[in-house]
């Protein structure tokens, strides 16, 4: 899946198998894919990651859809009720939505199976992303689409 992030209009989205990496490499004509409004608003971290990440076309920044996937999964962890007492039941339960949604995740140890370290991994993988450096080519597309770039 790929996003379509425009400063000034609603999030955009494409059922696709390619990712950026395969349209800036097969010159792909991003305007022909099947864009629908995404279920999802753009937050400032799907802007502030689409600086960093994505390519520029002619309509926007297309951001990869795993990218938006890492900036959603601490909210969508938190989501599954962090905070309660969890049973054995429970605690299984949620062990096996990890395993299906986020390959990466293991269990590793007893830590590794509450939601609170679920949580705080999803959020260092996010602030890994955001770390990286503005790329200054995608930043003044932004602008030059009515978007306004703070530094970071």
């Amino acid at each position: 899946m790929l996003y379509l992030v425009h400063p000034a209009r609603p999030l955009r989205h494409a059922e696709t198998s390619l990712t950026t990496a395969d349209i800036r490499a097969r010159l792909v004509d991003a305007g022909r894919l099947e864009w629908h409004d995404a279920d999802l608003e753009r937050t400032p971290g799907i802007t502030r990651l689409a600086l960093r990440h994505g390519l520029a076309v002619s309509d926007g920044i297309i951001l990869d859809g795993d990218i938006v996937e890492h900036e959603r999964r601490p909210d969508e962890l938190a989501g599954l009720g962090t905070g309660r007492e969890y049973s054995a039941t429970t605690t299984g339960v949620f062990d096996a939505i990890l395993a299906a949604n986020y390959p990466e995740w293991r269990d590793d140890s007893a830590a590794a199976a509450t939601p609170e370290h679920a949580i705080d991994e999803a959020r260092t993988n996010v602030n890994r992303l955001l770390d990286a450096r503005i790329d200054w080519e995608l930043a003044a597309h932004w602008m030059v689409l009515s978007g306004a770039v703070t530094p970071e």
